[in-house]
């Protein structure tokens, strides 16, 4: 947890900063209101400065600490991926650590897509083939979990029939895939049949 809050102060500020440089915008400065929110946000035992409210921006029962808290994981999100497009895997990847098992569904769906990529990319296979796994674990038709679980097992493994059987299963289950995301599955689908014993 430590760590954590640790890798929350280094990173924070990342997200903010490029943003500010893409728009032209000041972003507040170590001593400034967003920073001392970050710092707030992140402090065991910190409690929420608001109440819930009924509606208008914290709506829907969310406090404001929440609210904070998931703009908090969003911004390290980003600046995971800021880090990982200059080619810093590995700190990028602590950061992705941390958030792979956070409450807010998007970011940690992110997250472990992202640290997937950096460990296939570095031929940590027993780690990406965790995540996929549970990725699966807890949406079996996830499609990109899925296939490249699929390229592992028919590339890695050899095991066709497994490979087959979670692509077969994406397009059963999963009803929101784009056309040519649809189309590309089920080409491998026939080239993976094409592969089982007969």
């Amino acid at each position: 947890h430590g760590r954590g809050l640790e890798l929350l102060a280094v990173f924070g500020g990342i997200a903010a900063d490029e943003r500010a440089r893409q728009t032209g915008t000041r972003a507040d400065g170590p001593g400034g209101n967003q920073a001392r929110c970050r710092r707030r946000g992140c402090q065991p035992g910190g409690r929420a400065t608001g109440r819930p409210e009924r509606g208008g921006r914290f709506g829907g029962g969310r406090s404001r600490h929440e609210s904070r808290a998931g703009g908090l994981r969003r911004d390290l999100l980003a600046a995971a991926r800021l880090l990982k497009d200059r080619n810093k895997d590995r700190q990028a990847a602590d950061l992705l650590s941390h958030l792979t098992a956070c409450d807010h569904p998007p970011v940690r769906l992110e997250s472990q897509k992202m640290l997937s990529l950096i460990f296939k990319r570095g031929r940590e296979w027993e780690k990406a083939v965790l995540l996929w796994e549970g990725m699966l674990r807890e949406n079996p038709t996830d499609p990109f979990a899925a296939v490249e679980l699929a390229k592992w097992y028919e590339h890695g493994c050899r095991n066709y029939e497994a490979a087959y059987s979670l692509v077969a299963q994406v397009l059963v289950g999963e009803l929101q895939i784009g056309r040519d995301a649809r189309a590309a599955l089920e080409l491998r689908l026939r080239r993976l049949q094409s592969r089982l014993p007969r």
